[in-house]
């Protein structure tokens, strides 16, 4: 089963129709939309009301809302909204997002763990009456993995290694297990896709996207725990000294390998039913932008390979 993630850089809203409804005619089953900083300040709500105008039958949602950015009775509301808006067909997936991308706008991250616990409490709270709706947690390291399986109706990993995703599910199996309660359904992992016959070209625009996640201490924190501690020490080198495309080359192919799928439709095909064998199973497409590609040209490839869901 596949969905899209897309993120809406600037001048790029006129094409969200239109590809909302080229990924529903593709046969995908889910369009998300990323906010915040780190996302080119998109709004992943607004994002959601426009892809569900342009559609009638995939689920729309939030991937991910940021917790610290609106009160939870303001995101229960508009989440009604919107539900009854789509007839039942919004998914509000939340996540805490990171303090160097939060802290610059004022917020401050005290126990994300905890504030996420409370905060989806809430949510539920204030969203007691009119439509409901699903609510999915970002799962990227053990403590909000452990989390989402405690309380979250879905699970959307993103970052993780495809070596560690089979452990990262496992923890949220288990957590859903001690307490008690059906495991979150589904499953879903982010897939930063470059199809490309040549597969330089789709490592390179991967580097640049993985860049921005390396300077992030969690996922530096998780990339060392996969195995890629020489990596994360020399971009970190790197960046101090200020050379970015040492920082770039720190980023070894088998990092890349190991956080994207890459290369011609075949191979990329062949790489994400080996995400599917550790357990996943929405495969969420995020196409790399290579080569300076506008949204709809990210996406023409992914959906002319894996329409119909091939």
């Amino acid at each position: 089963m596949y969905g899209a993630t897309v993120q809406v850089g600037s001048g790029q809203w006129r094409h969200l129709g239109d590809l909302a409804r080229a990924i529903e005619d593709a046969g995908w089953d889910y369009v998300f939309s990323p906010e915040g900083p780190g996302a080119d300040g998109t709004d992943s709500l607004a994002a959601s009301l426009v892809f569900a105008g342009a559609t009638s039958r995939v689920r729309v949602g939030t991937s991910i809302a940021i917790i610290y950015y609106r009160h939870p009775y303001l995101i229960a509301s508009a989440a009604r909204n919107i539900q009854e808006v789509t007839g039942n067909r919004l998914i509000l997936g939340l996540g805490a997002s990171h303090p160097a991308l939060n802290e610059p706008v004022g917020i401050e991250m005290r126990s994300p763990v905890n504030e996420m616990r409370q905060y989806v409490a809430d949510v539920r709270k204030y969203a007691a009456e009119g439509p409901q709706f699903p609510i999915w947690l970002a799962a990227t390291r053990r403590p909000m993995a452990r989390l989402a399986g405690e309380i979250a109706d879905g699970v959307n990993v993103f970052g993780v290694p495809h070596s560690l995703l089979a452990e990262t599910i496992e923890t949220v199996k288990e957590s859903s297990s001690k307490s008690g309660r059906r495991q979150p359904e589904p499953i879903a992992a982010y897939a930063q896709i470059g199809v490309a016959d040549d597969l330089n070209v789709a490592r390179r625009a991967a580097r640049e996207t993985l860049q921005f996640y390396c300077g992030l201490p969690a996922y530096q924190d998780l990339y060392t725990r996969a195995g890629y501690s020489e990596e994360i020490r020399a971009f970190q080198e790197a960046q101090q000294r200020g050379d970015e495309e040492a920082a770039l080359l720190a980023l070894s192919d088998r990092l890349i390998d190991d956080t994207h799928v890459l290369g011609t439709a075949s191979s990329c095909r062949e790489q994400m039913e080996r995400m599917r064998s550790a357990g996943v199973e929405v495969i969420l497409l995020n196409p790399l932008p290579i080569e300076g590609q506008d949204l709809p040209s990210r996406f023409r490839p992914v959906l002319r390979e894996f329409g119909g869901g091939k």
